[in-house]
C-alpha cells in the first residue's frame, strides 16, 4: 500500500479516538454530567482524520465545528474537553468551546461563528504563506450549508485569481442545521460550483478514509508545489442532530436509512482494509479501541469531578466585561 503500516494504524487511532470521544461526551451529557453545546462528528471521522495526517506539522488549518479527529490530533484531549465544558483549565479558560479556539502556535486558525466568514480569512492566511513561507499550504473546512454563503464564493474566486496555496474542504453531510439542501441550492454538486470559480475540484466519498487521504494529499501537494487552490467535496452523512440537543425530528426515516446505507460507518470499512491487507488483526484493532475508550472515560470522569467545583468554571462576569467584549450583550444578558 501507499502508506506504511505505522501510518495506517496511526490514522486508525486518530479516527477511533474522534469517535470514542464524541460517544463518551454524549454519554456524560445524557447523564447530566458534562454540560455544553456539542457538535458531534459521528460517521464523519474519516474526513478530519485524512486532513490531520495529510497536513505537515507546521502548516495552518481552520477546522469546522464538526471535525473531532483533527481537533484531537493537534490538541491535548483533556484540555480540549475542559474547554468544551467551560472549565478554566481549558485552552481558553473555558470561553471558546470547539468553535472559537485560536492557537497560532500549532497552526490552529479560528473559524468565526458567522458561518462563511472563515473563507476570506483563510485566503488571508494563505496569501501570507505564499509571500513569507513558500512551499507551505493551508486547509479550511466548512459544511455544505456554509458553502452556500455568498462570501465563500468571493473567497473561491479570489483564491483562484491570486493562485493561493489553499485547499477548501466542504463536509457535505446533507444538512444545514435542520434544512434539507433542496431548499437552498439548485445545483447539488458543490465541486461543479467551485470549478465555475476557476478551482480544481473533486467530489469524494467522505466515509472512505483511503480515498479521502489520497485526494487531500494531492490537493495539498498542488498547493505546496504550484501555489494553486482547490476544493474537495467530501460527501458524507450526519447521523446525529446538528448539536447534542437536536433530536432530528425533521428527518424522514426512509431517507435516513438510505443515506446510512450510502455512507456507511467509516470505521468498520477501514478496519476491513487493514485486516485484508495484513496490517493488523481484528483482535488487535478491538484491543486498541478498548484501550482508547478506557483512557477517554478516565479523562472524562476527571473533568466531571473538576466541574463540580464552581470555582473551576468559566467566569461569566469576566467574559462580559466591556473591555473583553467585541460587541455589547443585549439588555438582560448581564
Amino acid at each position: 500500500m501507499k502508506y506504511s503500516n505505522d501510518e495506517l494504524l496511526a490514522m486508525y487511532r486518530t479516527m477511533v479516538t474522534g469517535r470514542l470521544f464524541d460517544l463518551e461526551l454524549d454519554r456524560q451529557n445524557n447523564q447530566g454530567h458534562l454540560q455544553g453545546m456539542f457538535h458531534f462528528s459521528i460517521n464523519q471521522e474519516a474526513i478530519g482524520t485524512a486532513v490531520a495526517h495529510a497536513l505537515k506539522d507546521d502548516e495552518p488549518f481552520m477546522p469546522s465545528h464538526r471535525c473531532r479527529p483533527l481537533h484531537l490530533y493537534r490538541l491535548d484531549l483533556r484540555k480540549f474537553l475542559a474547554e468544551q465544558v467551560g472549565l478554566k483549565s481549558g485552552y481558553s479558560k473555558g470561553t471558546s468551546s470547539d468553535f472559537h479556539l485560536c492557537l497560532p502556535e500549532i497552526g490552529f486558525v479560528p473559524n468565526p461563528s458567522i458561518l462563511g466568514a472563515g473563507a476570506p480569512i483563510a485566503c488571508g492566511y494563505a496569501f501570507a504563506l505564499k509571500r513569507k513561507s513558500p512551499g507551505k499550504a493551508m486547509i479550511q473546512l466548512m459544511g455544505d450549508g456554509t458553502f452556500n454563503q455568498g462570501v465563500v464564493h468571493e473567497a473561491l474566486n479570489w483564491a483562484a485569481v491570486q493562485k493561493l496555496p489553499l485547499v477548501f474542504l466542504v463536509e457535505n453531510n446533507g444538512w444545514a442545521m435542520n434544512t434539507d439542501p433542496s431548499y437552498y441550492r439548485a445545483n447539488d454538486n458543490i465541486a461543479d460550483r467551485a470549478r465555475a470559480c476557476g478551482l480544481d475540484a473533486v467530489s469524494v466519498d467522505g466515509n472512505d478514509l483511503m480515498a479521502m487521504r489520497e485526494v487531500t494529499d494531492a490537493a495539498l501537494d498542488r498547493a505546496r508545489k504550484h501555489s494553486m487552490p482547490s476544493l474537495i467535496e467530501a460527501c458524507t452523512y450526519r447521523v446525529k442532530g446538528h448539536f447534542n440537543g437536536d433530536t432530528g425530528w425533521y428527518r424522514d426515516p426512509k431517507y435516513h436509512e438510505e443515506m446510512m446505507e450510502r455512507y456507511s460507518d467509516p470505521i468498520p470499512r477501514y478496519e476491513k482494509i487493514l485486516v485484508e491487507n495484513h496490517v493488523a488483526l481484528q483482535e488487535e484493532l478491538d484491543a486498541m479501541k478498548k484501550q482508547i475508550k478506557k483512557e477517554i472515560r478516565k479523562i472524562a470522569n476527571e473533568v466531571y469531578e473538576e466541574s463540580l467545583d464552581p470555582a473551576n468554571k468559566v467566569d461569566i462576569e469576566e467574559m462580559l466585561r466591556p473591555e473583553t467584549m467585541w460587541a455589547m450583550p443585549m439588555e438582560g444578558l448581564r
